[in-house]
């Protein structure tokens, strides 16, 4: 670990609180100030800086990062599980609003609007097409017209129980409802039509832990990476979920499992910063336990 002048770090201190003091709603200063606690060894005031800058960012992530260590090395086990949690939850942008969607649409869509007219048709001309039903539902999605969307996946459902991609679509559309539980039935039943897709486990994976579900999303990420071995966010997104674990129950396995998928992340890419940031706090946590079980470190 980097040892700070303790002259330079007072500097710093004074710094960021005259930055703080003319500019109370700084959420980076905040940021910074805990650093600097964080390196002075003064813990709680670090703590209490770093959730001031969530307060005033809640999509601060790394200030959910340095907070998630400092409280696993404290053994605030409940505290560190929802910060891990919260910072995986920024993994992957929540789905768009219907509205989001329908700006968008307005925005890039003129070939939008030709292809729901295009889908239009081919229902109307083909009704027993599962086909032209589910591409029809994705574009009725796509406008946010979200109750009518359901009925042309329903309608694919009906004509093709065993076509993967309807039950998948209208997973997304219950989401865009807030409907989860019914959106991850739909997802189930998709991943079980289509079990090597492995695009759709990191989807679903996805949407589980960012439901804080993290145990469910372990072996449909784990399944993806067999397909994908090097994308290094997701091996990242393992860790957390690794590490999510241990931290509501306490294991070595879980927190070797993480500190694996770490250096794995870092392996394929030395800058991510998610995995960067958190397996010093994992392999601190790691020698704490071996030594209590006086295993080797």
């Amino acid at each position: 670990m980097k040892i700070w002048p303790s002259r330079l770090l007072e500097i710093q201190e004074r710094k960021y609180k005259s930055l703080i003091e003319n500019n109370p709603a700084d959420a980076e200063s905040h940021h910074q100030l805990g650093l600097v606690h964080r390196r002075m060894g003064a813990l709680d005031s670090a703590i209490r800086d770093f959730r001031e800058a969530i307060r005033l960012d809640p999509k601060r992530r790394k200030s959910y990062r340095m907070l998630a260590g400092i409280l696993i090395s404290q053994k605030k086990w409940a505290e560190g599980s929802d910060a891990v949690v919260a910072d995986l939850r920024f993994d992957e942008p929540p789905p768009p609003t219907s509205e989001g969607i329908r700006r968008l649409s307005r925005r890039d869509n003129e070939r939008g609007k030709d292809e729901l007219e295009k889908w239009h048709r081919e229902a109307a001309d083909n009704p027993a097409s599962a086909r032209a039903h589910n591409n029809l539902g994705l574009c009725l999605m796509s406008e946010g017209r979200l109750d009518e969307a359901i009925v042309e996946e329903q309608e694919a459902i009906r004509l093709d129980p065993k076509l993967p991609n309807p039950h998948f679509i209208l997973g997304n559309i219950f989401i865009l409802k807030g409907e989860n539980e019914n959106a991850f039935e739909e997802f189930e039943v998709a991943i079980r039509l289509a079990p090597s897709d492995a695009e759709m486990r990191k989807h679903y994976a996805d949407m589980l832990a960012a439901d804080y579900r993290c145990d469910e999303a372990l072996p449909h990420y784990r399944t993806y990476l067999a397909a994908e071995p090097d994308d290094a966010e997701t091996w990242r997104k393992l860790g957390l979920c690794f590490q999510a674990r241990h931290i509501r129950e306490p294991s070595i396995h879980a927190l070797e499992s993480a500190e694996q998928a770490y250096m794995r992340a870092l392996e394929i890419d030395p800058h991510e910063s998610g995995a960067k940031s958190m397996l010093p706090a994992v392999r601190k946590e790691l020698r704490h336990c071996r030594r209590l079980l006086g295993l080797r470190s």
